[in-house]
């Protein structure tokens, strides 16, 4: 279950980011980051081109996790999406889904499901 593809991943919490980065990198993913929906869309619409997926959080301050997804896909329909949320409802997580995302994952997630989830969408998306 390990990949060579581009992930950004996108969260508030820098410990959550790191987290995130440091299994992807095991994994064998290239990472790019961003701390807010709106530093995603500058991250997105800079290497649009080298991302390959998406681990976007749902709950962030400012334009949010639905807000930055809906604004990705009018950028690139085709991106793959995963919503990671630790404490939104299951309609916030069905809208995201409705919105676009390909999939979702609950915090705290394990290296397993991570993996698992990643290499899902990418093999189906």
């Amino acid at each position: 279950m390990t990949g060579v593809e581009t992930v950004l991943v996108v969260d508030d919490e820098e410990s959550v980011r790191r987290l995130s980065q440091a299994i992807l990198h095991s994994l064998g993913y290239k990472t790019l980051t961003a701390d807010s929906g709106e530093n995603a869309l500058k991250v997105f619409s800079a290497n649009r081109d080298k991302i390959d997926l998406v681990l976007l959080d749902l709950s962030m301050p400012g334009i949010g996790g639905i807000k930055c997804l809906e604004k990705m896909i009018q950028l690139d329909p085709n991106i793959q999406v995963i919503i990671a949320s630790g404490y939104s409802s299951k309609v916030a997580i069905k809208d995201s889904i409705k919105s676009g995302a390909k999939d979702y994952i609950i915090k705290p997630y394990t290296k397993k499901e991570l993996a698992g989830v990643i290499r899902n969408v990418l093999n189906n998306g």
